[in-house]
């Protein structure tokens, strides 16, 4: 029965392990890329920053035994944003899923007070001969007529280990784009 009790407890501490990572700050100042936005980001930190491209501000990444973990925070100029309603519908991302992938779904939350649009997207390609499965989860919302993104990718050289890793983190994923704060 004690070994029981303790075989129940771990398992039920399982899911959680990926939200015990430590968690960190980025703020943008307002200046370059950050297109006149003070905004406060928490990342984990024991990921490590790799190089960013475009619009994208921060890329972090992690890898793992069987999965590797990126994420993606990103600001770029908008003048005519899809709402928040159309950003869940399947039918935003119809076009792109019918070519790389499958949209898994769509929902909204508020992120500092703002309209959010949290979307999940499974996508498979293939990379130099080999099969590459990826989740993507993705938060979006509007500030002063900015689009800011932070998206998080997991990727396996196949579907299990991806759809593991996801599942895994995508609790910590929320919590980390939750701790986001406009200072402006």
């Amino acid at each position: 029965m004690k070994n029981l009790l303790l075989l129940i407890a771990l398992l039920a501490l399982l899911p959680y392990r990926s939200l015990a990572q430590q968690r960190c700050n980025f703020t943008t100042d307002g200046s370059g890329k950050s297109l006149g936005l003070k905004i406060k980001f928490t990342t984990a930190c024991n990921w490590k920053e790799e190089a960013s491209k475009g619009n994208t501000i921060k890329t972090l990444g992690l890898n793992g035994d069987d999965y590797a973990l990126v994420e993606m925070i990103s600001l770029a100029k908008t003048t005519n944003p899809p709402t928040v309603d159309e950003l869940v519908s399947a039918g935003y991302y119809k076009k792109d899923a019918e070519k790389n992938g499958t949209y898994l779904w769509g929902n909204k939350l508020k992120v500092d007070g703002q309209d959010c649009a949290e979307v999940a997207l499974k996508l498979k390609k293939t990379v130099m001969f080999l099969d590459l499965y990826s989740y993507i989860l993705r938060y979006i919302f509007y500030y002063n007529g900015v689009a800011v993104s932070v998206s998080f990718l997991v990727s396996a050289q196949n579907d299990k280990d991806a759809a593991a890793g996801f599942n895994a983190n995508k609790a910590f994923f929320r919590s980390l784009v939750l701790g986001t704060d406009v200072l402006n």
